[in-house]
């Protein structure tokens, strides 16, 4: 099992675009991740699971959250 997403790490993507992590929320049984992908000239706000994975199947994905 992925350790749970963390305020206060730095993160990135599969692809290694830098990533921050807004907040965390533990509401109706289900841990969220908020965070800004950097890509650059923009960010982008996505959601996580609480292990970092962008699908909610948790296939692998581009955008999937990796530990820096």
């Amino acid at each position: 099992m992925r350790d749970l997403i963390k305020l206060g790490n730095h993160y990135r993507t599969r692809e290694g675009e830098s990533v921050r992590v807004l907040t965390t929320t533990l509401r109706a049984g289900r841990y969220t991740v908020v965070a800004l992908i950097d890509f650059g000239d923009h960010e982008e706000p996505q959601v996580f699971t609480k292990t970092g994975c962008f699908d909610v199947d948790e296939r692998r994905h581009p955008y999937d959250l990796e530990r820096v």
